[in-house]
Order: structure tokens, then C-alpha cells, then sequence
């Protein structure tokens, strides 16, 4: 073999962005071992016919990268890989997609480690980029089950960790480096016939014939692409696609079965994918679905809940099994249950059982083995009654990992005595979406935090709803990185009160009044900014001597001196857009009399706050509809006219439309089947969406 070369690398190359490839070829020059010492057999692959001149006069001067041309009816990476091997003459190959690159020292490193230990295979890492960073692309993130404390640890032939090799990271093949006599030996090629899944397969049976293997816990090598395409997969796809991808999987299973791997982590992972194929496809009949189930079914009825390890929760677990359950095994009526739950949120009933699992709660209920009908049998309907024992052990002895997992920051006091527990998870929620709706705006803002009334013995304040929203906005939001994220007339301190006296928002009207380019007036609810207006009209005098003297003061005074007959707020502030507060149910009168200051000027109902949850959000301004945010907590329902003891809960998916129902809240902060008196009349129930009004 001709090793003037220390390592090869292998690009297919498909009519890659020239963009792209231009930062793949400048790693490539980059790297620390010299890129003279480097074969880089680039395989132009169906590529139009544009291509070959730009790649040759790019490298023009650089004799160690040689282009190669093949035009053939494969549509995958396997066959330019493969014929890219026929030119390979460096002891080390790896591979290395167009849009790609390698990190600076990663082929030196890794050709090192791999000579000095003598390995077939040379495993590192990879870091992602997301084309589209406001994709979430955690399903993309390597995470690995080695030992992140070694620098390399290596695997003998025989002395495989099964759990640790096969997770993660596992089946890119191009954050690997494998010795190239050791593949000729032993005739290792990628599958032309496989239409997925084809990397998996090849680094299966590369591990599957390798006698040494070396892997860089901390080495991060290749720098991953996600372009937008890889993160939104395709909708309507045929019975021919679906069919042959199915075929590919259940080959890699056997394959890996013949190793005596276990599938259950590709089965389900991989056939989660095909489940999800299955439902964007309507043009699928029942028969090319039953095709599938044929292919696909043995692994699905196999399949049985893996406990929660990297890189998936359980929560993920549980959702792989049951799309892959209801979806493939289905073919009649694919994914009914699962679509119901969606509807229903049992994904999050599922994550806050299985976070407050070994609470005291939790164990008594033995939250691990319930599921969505064992929970609503065993779990009784709660009230303040149920917990007020349990949070005066917390508050009084200090007890904790009684009702939550997540410790209780705050508990909501209520006029009749109730202490809700809260956690900091709930107040990120709650402050996040005051955030929501001061952004992009120059508000009015009419809030104010109060001094805690009450230390408890547990670590947590005692506090009111809107003084905590309050707090955790300006704690935990209002500030990143130093930069306020909304424009507000007020300066932060004036929002939180030295005293604990009744608030009637007095000093951050004045700083109102000044604001004259306000485009949004924002409190919780209509009763507050109400009441706000009606001080307005009682003390302008006031407030406008408390103004700076000028032209605005001024206009203020000439303003307000005539009257209030007429709404006020569009003449005070001419950029207003809308009024923010809640002002349905219980805030409807309110709100009626708040048409007095405002007129007809737009109005957004913002939040849905109640103690327990945030249910809600507004879907528009000058809208009664409300989107409920049901990822947060789970929820459950009642007649509004039922008894209280009624036990025969119903669900979303089972709520009449237009029918009025108290709401039963599961929360992260320990609230299990708690019945508020809050009551919704569902509008819309469906997988995407719910839409609601209140009573």
C-alpha cells in the first residue's frame, strides 16, 4: 500500500452548497497533522455538470485532493463512500460529509491515538450547529454513556459494554476514523439497498468485526450541519419510500441481532420515525399500511419500556413506545390512542408523574406504574383540605419531598387561609409569559411586588400570585446578559413596594402620564387597571404637579382638566395599541366599565393565570378565546354543575363543546387532580390545538 498519506478522507459529494463546502475545505486545510499529509478523495455523486470545474480550479494547487466522478441511480451516501475506497492508499480513512467540517486537531489526534493502540475503529465526538437556531434540535445532541473523565478508553474484541457502545452518538460513521486494510480484509462496504439507516449498518458491522476499538470521550472532531431540511422532515411520503425504509430497518435488526445486540433502543427510536411518517402520509391506504405492520410489526410487538438513560428521558421513552404501539400496529386507525393523548396532555401527566416519583406522594400512589386510567382510579380528587396537613409539615417542621420533587420557593396565600405551593419552575413559567406580553413594546406597566408576609420553615416565602409573577419577571427575565427585554415607563424599583399597604399604583401612573409614545397598557386584570383609572380621575391634580415641568406636563394637565366623559386613554397616550389584562369570567363587569377610560381601543386578555397554572394565553386581541398551554401541567374536568365528589372526571377529548366545566389541575408544584373553582367552556379540541372561553 502507497502511505505517503497519513489518513484519507472520503466526501460524497451531491450538489453541495459551495458556501458550505468552502468552510468543509477550509477545516480540511486547517488541520494540524498538514494537509499535504492528507488524501481527500472528494466523489462527485449525480452532481450537475457546474461542479467539477469549480472544485478543479479550487484545488488546482493541491495534488492531494483528487475528484472522481460517478453517476449512478443510487439516491444515498453508500455508493460515492464505496467507490471513494477504491482510491484510499493512507493506513486511516474517515468520512466527511460536504457540509461538514473537522475540527482543527481531530485527524491528528485521532490517526495518534489509533496507531498507538493498535485500534480498527477510533471513536470521537461531534458538535452540532443548528442551521435554524430557534429549532429545537435536542434530538440531535450526541450525548454518550462513557465515561466523559477519560481521555480514551479501549475495547477488545469480546469485551464489548453494550449499554455504552450503542447509545449516544452511535451510527454516524463520520466521527470515526477506521484503519483501511482492516474494511479490505474485511470486505466492510455501506449497503447500496439500504434507503436508511445505512451508517448504522456499516458501523455495526465494522464494530461487529473489529478486534480493538478506541474511543476519545473528550475528543470533539466533527462539526455537524443541521440545515433545515434535516430538521423538518418531509410530509406525504409514498408507500414505496415507506416500505423499503421499514425493509432497511428490520435488515440492521437482524444484522445486530446476529451480534447479539440489542435492537430495543433502534427499534423504537427508528420506528418512532416510521410511526411519524405513517401519520403525515394520508395518501397511505390501509393495505400499504398493513405492509408495513408486516415488515415492521415483530419489532413493534416486541418492544417493551426501557428505563430512562442518556440520551433519552422517560418521558421520551414512553412516547417512543406508544407512537411506535398505536402507529404501526394499528394500520386500520393509525395513532387514535396516541393523538388522544396528545389532546388529552398525557405526555405531561407521564413527565410530572415520573419527576415526583419518589416523593412521598409518589411512592404512596406508586406514580412509576400508573398510567393514564390507573392514575384517575387511584388518585383521589383533591382539595386545600387534602393538602393542608402536608404543607403545614412543610411550612411548620420543614418537611420536604412530600408533594413535589422540585422544592416549594413560595407558597400562594389566598384571603380564606389556602397556601398553594410554587416552585421555580412554575415561577419561570408565570414570568416568562408577563414577558410575552411586554415584548417589542413600550409599556405602561401597572404591577407591583410586595414584601413577603411570611418566612416558613421549609426555605419558601409566603406571597401573593401577582407579587410573585412581579419578583420572578424582573429576577429572572426582565435582565439578560444586562439588557433590559422590555421597555417599561416606570424604572425597575418603583415595581416592587416598600410596605405591604394597599396598593393603589399612584406613583406609577405619574411616571404613565409621562410616557407619551406608550404603545401598550398592561396589568393582570381589568379590576386592577380599573381601579388604577378611577385614581387617575380622582388625584389627577395631583399627579400632574408630581410631573416634570414642560410641554408634556402640560398637555397632561390641559388633557385630563377636560374631563372624563369621554375615554382618556387614546388622548393621553396617541401611540396606544392596546390594553393588556385579563377580563374574562369573574373580570367581565370590570371589564365593561373599563370601556369607559379605554373606548374601543383593541384588548388582548393576556394570561390565564390561576394559582395552580398558567391554562392559557390569549389566541388574539379583541378576542374571549384562550389557547390553553397544556404542556405545563395536566388537566381534567367536571360539569360545572356537578357535586364536587363526583369522581367520573372527563378529559379534553371527552368535553361537549359549548358546555361549561370546573377544572380539575395536576401540577409539578404537588397539586395532584386538584379541583379549582375555575370554570372553561371549551371552543376547539383537537391534537394542535384547544381553544377555550371562560365563565
Amino acid at each position: 500500500m502507497d502511505t505517503q498519506y497519513k489518513v484519507s478522507v472520503v466526501t460524497p459529494f451531491h450538489n453541495v452548497d459551495m458556501s458550505m463546502f468552502d468552510k468543509c475545505a477550509a477545516s480540511m486545510r486547517a488541520q494540524t497533522i498538514g494537509f499535504p499529509n492528507v488524501q481527500w478523495v472528494i466523489v462527485l455523486h449525480n452532481c450537475e455538470p457546474t461542479y467539477l470545474p469549480q472544485l478543479q480550479e479550487m484545488f488546482r494547487n493541491e495534488p492531494n485532493v483528487e475528484l472522481v466522478e460517478l453517476n449512478n441511480e443510487v439516491r444515498t451516501p453508500s455508493s460515492p463512500r464505496n467507490h471513494g475506497m477504491k482510491f484510499v492508499t493512507a493506513p486511516y480513512v474517515g468520512y466527511l460529509d460536504g457540509d461538514d467540517s473537522y475540527l482543527p486537531e481531530c485527524l491528528e489526534v485521532a490517526l495518534r491515538e489509533g496507531t498507538d493502540s493498535q485500534s480498527d475503529i477510533v471513536s470521537f465526538r461531534r458538535e452540532n450547529e443548528l442551521e435554524d437556531t430557534t429549532v429545537d434540535g435536542s434530538k440531535f445532541i450526541s450525548t454518550v454513556m462513557w465515561n466523559n473523565l477519560r481521555k480514551r478508553i479501549i475495547v477488545e474484541q469480546g469485551e464489548w459494554d453494550y449499554e455504552k457502545m450503542f447509545s449516544g452518538a452511535f451510527g454516524f460513521v463520520t466521527n470515526n476514523l477506521f484503519r483501511t486494510q482492516f474494511l479490505r480484509d474485511e470486505h466492510l462496504e455501506f449497503s447500496d439497498e439500504m434507503s436508511a439507516a445505512e451508517d448504522i449498518l456499516f458501523l455495526v458491522n465494522a464494530i461487529g468485526h473489529s478486534k480493538r476499538i478506541c474511543y476519545l470521550p473528550q475528543l470533539i472532531g466533527y462539526h455537524y450541519f443541521i440545515n433545515s431540511q434535516s430538521m423538518v422532515q418531509k410530509g406525504d411520503k409514498s408507500a414505496d419510500t415507506m416500505i423499503r425504509r421499514s425493509k432497511s430497518h428490520r435488515l440492521l435488526y437482524e444484522t445486530m441481532r446476529s451480534y447479539g445486540i440489542d435492537t430495543q433502543e433502534y427499534s423504537q427510536g427508528l420506528g418512532s420515525l416510521v410511526a411519524a411518517d405513517i401519520l403525515r402520509s394520508p395518501s397511505l391506504t390501509v393495505e400499504d399500511r398493513k405492509a408495513i405492520k408486516e415488515i415492521y410489526g415483530p419489532d413493534a410487538l416486541a418492544a417493551h419500556l426501557i428505563p430512562p438513560r442518556k440520551p433519552f428521558s422517560a418521558e421520551s421513552r414512553r412516547t417512543m413506545l406508544t407512537v411506535l404501539r398505536d402507529v404501526i400496529l394499528n394500520p386500520e386507525n393509525p395513532g387514535v390512542t396516541y393523538m388522544k393523548g396528545l389532546t388529552d396532555g398525557t405526555p405531561a401527566l407521564a413527565e410530572i408523574l415520573t419527576h415526583n416519583a419518589d416523593t412521598d406522594m409518589g411512592r404512596s400512589y406508586n406514580f412509576n406504574l400508573l398510567d393514564l386510567r390507573a392514575y384517575r382510579n387511584r388518585v383521589p380528587l383533591t382539595d386545600w383540605e387534602f393538602y393542608r396537613p402536608l404543607v403545614n409539615l412543610q411550612t411548620h417542621v420543614g418537611e420536604y419531598n412530600l408533594i413535589t420533587a422540585d422544592p416549594v420557593v413560595r407558597y400562594l396565600a389566598s384571603s380564606n387561609g389556602e397556601l398553594i405551593p410554587f416552585t421555580q419552575r412554575q415561577s419561570r413559567t408565570y414570568a416568562e409569559c408577563l414577558g410575552q406580553s411586554l415584548k417589542g413594546k413600550k409599556n405602561i406597566l401597572l404591577v407591583r411586588s410586595h414584601p413577603v408576609s411570611a418566612r416558613t420553615n421549609d426555605g419558601a416565602v409566603v406571597d401573593t400570585l401577582s407579587s410573585a409573577i412581579v419578583k420572578d419577571y424582573f429576577c429572572n427575565v426582565h435582565f439578560r446578559d444586562g439588557i433590559p427585554q422590555a421597555h417599561l415607563a416606570s424604572p425597575v424599583e418603583r415595581y416592587f413596594a416598600e410596605t405591604d399597604s394597599e396598593d393603589d399604583f399612584f406613583d406609577l401612573i405619574v411616571d404613565a402620564l409621562a410616557e407619551r409614545n406608550a404603545q401598550q397598557l398592561v396589568a393582570f386584570t381589568a379590576k386592577e387597571l380599573l381601579a388604577a383609572f378611577q385614581i387617575l380621575e380622582t388625584t389627577w391634580k395631583d399627579m400632574v404637579r408630581l410631573m416634570p415641568a414642560g410641554e408634556r406636563r402640560d398637555e397632561v394637565q390641559r388633557i385630563l382638566s377636560e374631563g372624563f366623559n369621554q375615554p382618556i386613554a387614546q388622548r393621553l397616550w396617541p401611540s396606544l395599541e392596546r390594553v393588556v389584562c385579563f377580563g374574562a369570567g369573574k373580570m367581565s363587569d370590570a371589564m365593561q366599565q373599563l370601556r369607559h377610560y379605554i373606548g374601543d381601543m383593541h384588548h388582548n386578555h393576556g394570561y390565564d393565570y390561576l394559582k395552580s397554572a398558567v391554562m392559557g394565553k390569549a389566541v388574539a386581541d379583541d378576542s374571549d378565546l384562550f389557547e390553553c398551554m397544556k404542556n405545563h401541567c395536566f388537566y381534567e374536568f367536571l360539569p360545572a354543575d356537578a357535586a364536587a365528589e363526583k369522581r367520573d372526571t372527563l378529559l379534553w377529548s371527552e368535553l361537549e363543546i359549548g358546555k361549561a366545566y370546573r377544572v380539575i389541575v395536576t401540577n409539578h408544584a404537588g397539586l395532584y387532580r386538584y379541583l379549582t373553582s375555575h370554570v372553561i367552556i371549551p371552543q376547539v379540541v383537537s391534537p394542535v390545538t384547544i381553544k377555550f372561553t371562560i365563565a
